[in-house]
């Protein structure tokens, strides 16, 4: 069920726009909703993928980034964004040398080596300017337990142990 970031994240909402201003969070709101459902809908297929659901290798990003309406969203887990940063660094650490996979199979091999990435923040904000501020270590506390840990428990992982690794 897709209930909007505002209802679903209401005091993680407040403290945005205490970092952001009010007018920008509530004007952003439909395009937030929109990079949130599709992150969420890449996420769970990603996830769908890994074997038996055992995670042995877990990254915590921050965020999916922030598109304008009419450009499509660029998220790491979406097998049609193109690759960016994170998808970069991701190539490097888990493929071999030189591997030229197109995004869906570089997924798909991820996947199969246990690899899980997940947000801590379920708003698609730029916040390179904003973390040195006290709102922002409040907004990723929060996130963490309303967000992150709700995601985290309410899938199908199964997290590996050293012995079963």
């Amino acid at each position: 069920m897709k209930f909007p970031l505002e209802r679903r994240f209401p005091e993680e909402i407040s403290v945005l726009e205490d970092l952001f201003g009010h007018t920008e969070v509530q004007v952003r709101l439909p395009r937030l909703n929109d990079i949130f459902n599709r992150a969420e809908n890449a996420w769970r297929n990603y996830v769908a993928q890994i074997p038996n659901g055992r995670v042995k290798y877990l990254l915590i990003a921050e965020a999916p980034p922030w598109s304008v309406t009419g450009v499509a969203p660029q998220y790491v887990l979406d097998p049609s964004s193109r690759p960016r940063t994170l998808m970069r660094a991701l190539r490097k650490a888990f493929l071999p040398p030189n591997g030229q996979l197109k995004s869906a199979d570089a997924l798909a091999e991820f996947a199969r080596q246990s690899f899980l990435l997940v947000d801590s923040i379920p708003f698609a904000m730029d916040y390179s300017p904003k973390r040195g501020a006290p709102n922002y270590d409040k907004l990723v506390g929060l996130s963490a337990r309303s967000f992150l840990q709700e995601t985290l428990k309410s899938s199908s992982l199964v997290w590996s142990s050293p012995e079963n690794s």
